[in-house]
């Protein structure tokens, strides 16, 4: 196949904009940068040329608008209607801004798209509700335990929260030990039996069945797939650049891989293309990606909505 050249390049862009854009670099290939100009304000950028077709336009006139304060104080009164009040400046979603809830009074500090979109209220009365559940919380706890080992263990204690030791019995040695629900649910087990066996308590894994093993592979495919869908829903089932509603897939901004921290925080994820996934992964590959990549990304390849 002929190689486009770059007056060829040039003549498309005329026909599309007359003298609107000035072609100032060389063309590579469709997928590489090349330096424009807007001649209305005088903006030089870097833009695909298969991008600048698509619609992409100058990132100075056409760049998404900065969310204010004003904008942010709307939302929150649109969803919670007036029950909570915003005290403190919207910067951005990934700093925390000051909350008060009107109806006990207790002022705290959130993340914006927590607030917006997961849910995240005051955590006072987030606790004193969690403590009336209490009972439900730990025949809940009690059930997890049973479907994930059978009969082996028996629960002893009252349940306090995940990180609080509770006192479990292993029916097959007698041994009655605590550890915390975190723990016990991510595989501690118990103790005596583990050192019987000459293997270090903390790190032993070996008691595992095969169906414990798969039922754990289960489990991240189920947490993956859950914050796939969260991401997509949040951003409105649509590419957050081209705004296309086929084959969507979810990014990383920090690397799933190398940020385990946030792997599954879904502002840690953003809705785009399969066509827009692919063309980030060629600019900067799938190793050690981070969210200053993307924002790059997005400043260079935001589409304007015509």
């Amino acid at each position: 196949m002929r190689k486009k050249t770059t007056e060829e390049f040039k003549e498309e862009v005329r026909k599309m904009h007359k003298r609107e854009y000035r072609v100032l670099g060389k063309y590579v290939t469709a997928k590489d940068n090349i330096k424009m100009k807007h001649n209305k304000c005088g903006s030089v950028f870097n833009v695909t040329p298969t991008n600048f077709l698509r619609g992409t336009r100058c990132p100075n006139c056409f760049g998404t608008p900065r969310k204010t304060t004003k904008k942010f104080k709307k939302e929150v009164y649109n969803l919670v209607n007036g029950e909570y009040e915003v005290l403190g400046e919207y910067i951005n979603s990934k700093t925390k801004v000051t909350m008060k809830h009107i109806k006990c009074g207790n002022i705290y500090k959130v993340l914006p798209t927590s607030f917006l979109y997961q849910g995240a209220r005051c955590p006072k009365c987030s606790a004193i509700m969690g403590g009336k559940k209490q009972r439900k919380t730990i025949e809940k706890f009690k059930k997890e335990v049973k479907d994930l080992v059978g009969d082996e263990y028996k629960v002893l204690g009252e349940y306090v929260n995940t990180d609080t030791k509770i006192k479990v019995k292993h029916t097959k040695c007698g041994n009655e030990y605590e550890v915390t629900p975190n723990n016990f649910l991510k595989g501690r087990r118990c103790p005596k039996c583990a050192i019987k066996t000459g293997i270090e308590a903390n790190n032993y894994r070996g008691y595992l069945s095969e169906e414990h093993r798969e039922r754990k592979r289960l489990s991240l495919r189920h947490s993956l797939h859950r914050w796939r869908t969260s991401v997509i829903e949040r951003d409105n089932h649509k590419c957050i650049l081209c705004e296309e509603k086929d084959k969507l897939e979810v990014h990383h901004l920090d690397g799933y891989h190398w940020c385990k921290s946030r792997r599954y925080d879904i502002d840690n994820g953003v809705t785009l293309c399969g066509e827009c996934h692919k063309e980030f992964h060629s600019t900067y590959t799938t190793k050690n990606n981070t969210a200053e990549q993307f924002e790059k990304f997005i400043r260079q390849s935001k589409q304007s909505i015509s």
